[in-house]
């Protein structure tokens, strides 16, 4: 018993380093790139010139390549495991949905969006405070506004299913962001993590909800995902969500007046006979995520069927006595036994197998008078 377990664990570990290996090229230069610039965020120079600081961001230095180095620099360790971790998942869940370059695009535009929101946000603390510290000595390095990101796309592609019950509430899929950032205040008060990785967590997420919501684009042509279930008052509590919904709801309102926003519309057509429907906030993408996905699982589970050995077609003696056979399907048409028959009847069935039945012999009484 104890040697089938070790046998079972050390197949699922072979596997698994298996599975890492055969990572595409983005995810494996990325691995390496955030090892790397923890080893750099040891030496301060390295720090200084590959981290943002908001002061050096904006003219006259415009430091402007530490937009795009400033999420591979990290100094804990335990931070460098989970943003491989991060990386890992965005090659293992969200390439086989997206594609590589789709994947590529959301990174870029998450992390590029990020920093300049979260250097604005310092300027903008620095202009009601008039602290200089704010300017040049705040670094802000590390991927948590991609990882942000990640959690936004888990609550786009996978259900509404139950993670934790509670005896306050049902924690679910669509609560994974929400309880993220949760997660990262407490590490942020009790001095975990430093505040800035906190914005970049914050930004992160409203950024890539944005993107998904309004902007990406899709194999059909259309944008975004207007599924209710992806909206922005899904991301809170069934308490708190109806009165999110409101606000967020008015504000599109005011924007869609703006032309800042369009209202998004799905036209589906059908060519016998033809109508035309125009459904506002109707999205078929969420079905074909889902169908991609079941689409993965039965794959996995063929492959593990057809791994195992296939049974004997006929079992039994050499000399046939007790063996078992398959006979041929009979293309004929079923024939039905009459029903006043009283003798053994055949029903022939398209199929393996020939039933006997033996017909009983049906009484028609006459009626009471």
């Amino acid at each position: 018993m104890t040697a089938s377990i070790s046998n079972r664990i050390y197949t699922l570990i072979m596997n698994e380093k298996l599975s890492l290996f055969n990572l595409n090229v983005f995810v494996k230069i990325f691995c390496i790139s955030i090892f790397f610039g923890h080893l750099l965020s040891y030496f301060k120079s390295a720090t200084d010139l590959l981290a943002i600081y908001p002061g050096k961001l904006i003219p006259p230095n415009f430091d402007f390549w530490t937009v795009i180095t400033y999420s591979f620099i990290e100094h804990h360790i335990w931070m460098v495991a989970c943003n491989v971790v991060v990386i890992v998942m965005y090659g293992k869940v969200v390439e086989p949905l997206w594609g590589f370059v789709e994947m590529i695009r959301f990174y870029a535009i998450v992390s590029t969006s990020v920093a300049v929101l979260t250097t604005c946000f310092y300027l903008l603390q620095y202009l009601f405070t008039q602290d200089v510290h704010l300017l040049f000595d705040t670094s802000v390095y590390g991927m948590s506004g991609y990882a942000a990101g990640l959690t936004v796309v888990l609550k786009q592609t996978m259900g509404d299913q139950i993670l934790l019950s509670t005896p306050l509430m049902k924690i679910r899929n669509r609560h994974i962001p929400l309880l993220a950032a949760f997660i990262m205040m407490l590490a942020t008060i009790v001095h975990l993590i430093l505040s800035p990785q906190l914005t970049l967590f914050l930004f992160g997420l409203f950024i890539s909800w944005i993107y998904l919501r309004f902007y990406q684009r899709h194999k059909d042509g259309t944008k975004g995902d207007s599924a209710e279930g992806f909206s922005f008052a899904s991301f809170f509590p069934d308490p708190v969500s109806l009165y999110v919904g409101i606000l967020s709801n008015t504000i599109f309102a005011v924007l869609v007046k703006l032309h800042l926003c369009t209202n998004t519309q799905r036209k589906f057509e059908f060519k016998a006979p033809v109508v035309h429907m125009n459904l506002t906030g109707a999205d078929i993408h969420d079905a074909e995520r889902r169908r991609q996905l079941a689409l993965k699982a039965l794959n996995e589970r063929l492959n593990k069927v057809n791994a195992l050995p296939w049974p004997s077609m006929e079992e039994g003696t050499d000399d046939g006595n007790n063996a078992t056979s398959f006979k041929p399907i009979d293309p004929s048409p079923t024939t039905l036994p009459s029903s006043s028959s009283s003798s053994s009847s055949v029903i022939k069935l398209t199929g393996d197998a020939v039933i006997n039945i033996q017909d009983q012999q049906i009484n028609k009484s006459s009626p009471i008078s």
